[in-house]
């Protein structure tokens, strides 16, 4: 039986558990020391560390300081790793806490950080997904369930101060190219929300002031929010600190390929099985200055589908030259205006796209439940065809949707696209908008209508904060 190395508290806060920490610096102490061929059990928070709640407000997505996260299991030290090896990471199992059988999606308002489609919705939302198994469901998007694929959406190693200090400089010179810009650029250093781990004293006021905010991904790992890094995946990292410095969070239930909700995958508190090793010398050995992910063999691909398409022309009708972020958002605001004519709100088909964000790998599956179609993304890369998917184990309503979807764009053709697939035995493009109950399909789209998206909180300019 592994050894459970990092355990958390669900009921206390990450700040008092001196295994975690928030920010990025090479001086923040290595909390656990394994061997080359070791491996370990990490349990991890959710990256807010508990501050989304299981309940139906959105309030907490509004309010909460992003400053705070990512919550991170860590770090963890291999003996003999040297700056100049590579770490090598085998992601053995990973799972969800039994105490915390949930998770949770939202969107951030604009002024909290926003979402790759901010504009169309620029109020916080989100939705609970409770998980049984392999699959989860939902209340707040009534009639889903699909299967999930856990992984770690972030990992990574200890940059040195050399490394820091370039990553400080960059980002804090593209924030100054446009300072006022809402969302921000970028995330620069702050102080007073860090959390250090065991680092005291001075050490831990330098880790505060310097410490690199954990949103983006970097030369070394960090938040790379890869779906495919599940049971199976291997992961190269580069080593830039004695020990390596490995820590993990941000767990996702399902993801598609990056977030375009910004909290846009299914976020869950759990635990990973990993096994570590090292390669001498390996950064020039393999020319490597980022980590090399070696995804999870858990793939299945489907070959039958229709495509629904975003072009290099922007909502405001404005063309652009072979802009595949302008064509990856119309794929989007398209796969979202199709399924609102079953029945969901704009804010739970955005939901059901689970955020997608990478250009070269197909994404989501979403399964109608009369097992006529098959929605999917899709990236036109070279004739890629990869998907996740989950099946119904529901047979007596019409109107279930059991996997999710989101839409992507192709480098190739600059066009993103949103796939439908037919399943053998029906007949092609036909979708029921009955409600997850035994109602007649009249009344279906009336009902779904009547259970989605209701109101939370108004503030003093009827703002709606809506739990969907």
């Amino acid at each position: 039986m592994a050894k459970t190395l990092i355990e958390i508290d669900l009921s206390q806060s990450p700040y008092k558990n001196e295994a975690i920490h928030n920010r990025w610096h090479p001086d923040i102490p290595i909390i656990a020391w394994v061997k080359p061929g070791d491996d370990f059990i990490v349990q991890t928070y959710d990256w807010t560390g508990g501050f989304i709640k299981n309940d139906e407000s959105a309030d907490d997505v509004r309010d909460i300081d992003l400053t705070i996260v990512h919550f991170l299991s860590g770090p963890i030290g291999v003996t003999g790793a040297e700056p100049g090896d590579l770490l090598v990471v085998d992601l053995l199992d990973v799972g969800a806490l039994p105490e915390s059988l949930w998770g949770f999606n939202g969107f951030f308002s604009k002024q909290n950080g926003g979402g790759f489609l901010t504009d169309h919705f620029p109020l916080a939302q989100k939705s609970i997904w409770d998980i049984s198994g392999l699959y989860t469901h939902s209340r707040h998007v009534p009639g889903v369930r699909f299967a999930g694929l856990i992984h770690p959406g972030l990992i990574g190693c200890l940059p040195d101060q050399k490394l820091l200090d370039t990553w400080n400089k960059r980002e804090l010179d593209f924030i100054a190219t446009n300072p006022n810009r809402v969302p921000p650029l970028a995330a620069p250093p702050f102080g007073a929300t860090a959390h250090c781990g065991t680092a005291k004293g001075d050490v831990r006021a330098k880790v505060a002031a310097e410490g690199a905010r954990t949103v983006p991904p970097r030369e070394h790992g960090g938040n790379c929010d890869i779906k495919d890094l599940s049971r199976g995946s291997k992961i190269y990292f580069p080593v830039y600190v004695k020990g390596g410095g490995l820590s993990m969070g941000d767990l996702h239930f399902s993801q598609g390929d990056g977030e375009i909700t910004f909290c846009g995958a299914i976020e869950m508190a759990g635990w990973l099985h990993i096994k570590v090793d090292i390669i001498k010398d390996g950064m020039a050995k393999y020319g490597i200055k980022n980590p090399i992910f070696k995804p999870s063999p858990i793939t299945p691909t489907y070959n039958n589908y229709l495509i629904f398409e975003g072009i290099s022309v922007d909502e405001w009708g404005k063309q652009h030259y072979l802009d595949v972020h302008v064509a990856y958002r119309q794929a989007c605001l398209n796969a979202i205006e199709y399924l609102t004519k079953f029945g969901y709100s704009k804010a739970q088909a955005y939901a059901i796209l689970l955020g997608r964000r990478r250009y070269s790998q197909c994404l989501r599956d979403l399964v109608a439940a009369d097992r006529h179609l098959r929605f999917r993304c899709h990236a036109e890369c070279g004739g890629a065809d990869q998907a996740r998917h989950g099946r119904s184990g529901h047979t007596d309503v019409s109107g279930q949707i059991t996997a999710i979807g989101v839409a992507s764009a192709g480098l190739r053709r600059r066009s993103g696209s949103f796939h439908i697939e037919h399943l053998k035995g029906g007949p092609p493009c036909r979708f029921t908008s009955t409600c997850a109950t035994t109602a007649a399909r009249s009344r279906g789209r009336e009902r779904w209508r009547n259970m989605i998206c209701r109101p939370i909180v108004r503030n003093a300019v009827s703002a709606r904060h809506a739990s969907c």
